[in-house]
């Protein structure tokens, strides 16, 4: 096991078998429009999501669209937010306004 797996496996115990570290890259989205950062998975344990932009980033957690007044959390130029372990529903940004760079995006699975 890489170390990595070694710190999940000590944090989500013994029972857990982090098998798959899968990262998703960089994900541009555009103020004007809703974007989906994470489709749903059964399999995922945890995310990552850190702001490479100069804007602030609003995320919803789950099927409700992110705006600038109805979001889970805002994310600052950089940024960075972990997902809490096991959330497997979708995940949704949008910008404040037009940014300059992206959200970086680490997706763990079992």
């Amino acid at each position: 096991m890489g170390q990595w797996q070694d710190d999940l496996t000590a944090v989500l115990g013994a029972s857990t078998a982090v098998t798959a570290f899968q990262s998703v890259g960089h994900t541009s989205i555009t103020a004007a429009a809703v974007s989906t950062l994470l489709s749903p998975s059964g399999g995922r344990q945890g995310v990552t999501i850190y702001n490479d932009a100069d804007k602030d980033l609003y995320v919803s957690l789950g099927p409700t669209a992110a705006s600038l007044t109805s979001f889970t959390l805002k994310i600052a130029p950089g940024g960075y937010y972990e997902v809490p372990f096991n959330f497997r529903g979708e995940i949704r940004g949008i910008w404040a306004s037009s940014p300059t760079g992206a959200a970086r995006i680490s997706e763990i699975t079992a």
